[in-house]
């Protein structure tokens, strides 16, 4: 090898290592510091007071400090001016892009989000991937809680959250993301985790339902089982038939929803399908189950007529009681006959017919009667 090449190859690693450097520099430049100088949070939470924004920030602390972590607010008339009534109380510097969750107060969500929205998208930091629940009463008390928790409220709030999605119908649709494109799309409205402190401590207990940015009505975990079965799709939870204490069956399900829309005299009609598919859990009522095909059919009708019969109580509801689109039917019917015409789906979805067609497969029956 002449010395030409070897030099070639010597000066390789230099090369490399400079493109390195530049690559760091690029992204962290002047930004760079310590991270025993950094405020980082964790989790942010949305409080009105009086006519300002309460805003706290849960902020992770030095490992070797007593305190894990520590909350921090400021109170303003507009979003900016906590950024600095918060500065005036720390001695670091706030990094965003790491939040876990955020916390909007039920005072907060009833007066609206679009403020919020419109700092989550113009702060390119703000982690869109961030996790988002509505609370009972203060986000103040939702982010301190520390009760029966091995770990902060932040991440404890964020592990419910994600997990919500193997029980009662809940979707993965709670991002940041998820709620900035749904709050201002045709056809769509949002619908978020409610959270409160129960007697074992934070618990999801719900649903709050928006009608664009604004938070217009609560449900406890029952309802928000159907209006989730209706209004998403592929989702996994447990129904069950009971006649008494002692007499119940449990059916373990996977969902699946399609929806068909069409105009009639002028009326919108939406026909959701629903098929469930899944195992029996419990059986303390159709026994035999196992080894008579004519119980297993007799308890698929019933079933189906069972969810059936409970999704057209709780349509009832929405459609007389909530009164706007809970469902997210509009985005069919603007899908097929046309978007951006002015039309108010809210109003065309509260007086349409809503049908609701159910079908039942039960994939494993269990191991038997005891």
């Amino acid at each position: 090898m002449s010395k030409k090449n070897k030099k070639i190859i010597n000066r390789k690693p230099i090369f490399y290592i400079c493109i390195l450097v530049i690559f760091i520099y690029s992204f962290i430049g002047s930004k760079g510091d310590l991270i025993e100088n950094l405020n980082i949070p964790i989790g942010i939470g949305y409080d009105l007071k009086g006519e300002e924004y309460d805003i706290y920030i849960l902020t992770l602390e030095d490992e070797q400090s007593d305190v894990k972590a520590k909350l921090r607010n400021g109170s303003a008339l507009n979003i900016a001016e906590t950024r600095e009534k918060r500065s005036t109380k720390s001695s670091k510097k706030f990094i965003v892009g790491l939040e876990k969750i955020y916390i909007l107060s039920e005072k907060q969500s009833e007066k609206g989000l679009k403020t919020i929205i419109d700092v989550w998208i113009n702060n390119p930091q703000v982690n869109d991937r961030g996790l988002i629940a509505v609370c009972s009463g203060k986000s103040k008390d939702i982010l301190m809680y520390t009760k029966n928790q091995s770990t902060n409220a932040a991440e404890y709030l964020e592990g419910i959250i994600k997990n919500l999605n193997q029980f009662n119908f809940f979707s993965k649709q709670f991002t940041v993301t998820d709620l900035m494109v749904r709050a201002d799309a045709e056809g769509r409205n949002p619908a978020l985790p409610y959270i409160d402190i129960t007697k074992d401590g934070l618990a999801t207990t719900g649903l709050a339902l928006f009608k664009g940015d604004k938070m217009m009505g609560k449900t406890n975990l029952e309802e928000a089982k159907y209006i989730n079965l209706l209004k998403y799709d592929k989702l996994k939870g447990i129904l069950t038939i009971q006649k008494n204490m002692k007499e119940y069956i449990s059916f373990y399900t996977k969902s699946r929803k399609k929806v068909k829309c069409y105009k009639k005299d002028g009326k919108y009609n939406f026909v959701i399908n629903l098929n469930l598919e899944g195992d029996i859990t419990n059986n303390q009522l159709y026994l035999g189950l196992n080894k008579d095909k004519e119980k297993l059919k007799k308890f698929t009708k019933d079933m189906e007529k069972e969810v059936k019969d409970d999704c057209n109580y709780y349509i009832d509801k929405i459609q007389n009681e909530y009164k706007f689109d809970v469902l997210g039917l509009g985005k069919y019917a603007a899908a097929k006959y046309g978007r951006k015409k002015g039309i108010d789906w809210n109003k065309e979805v509260v007086n349409s017919n809503i049908e609701v067609n159910v079908k039942v497969k039960v994939k494993n029956q269990g191991r038997g009667d005891y």
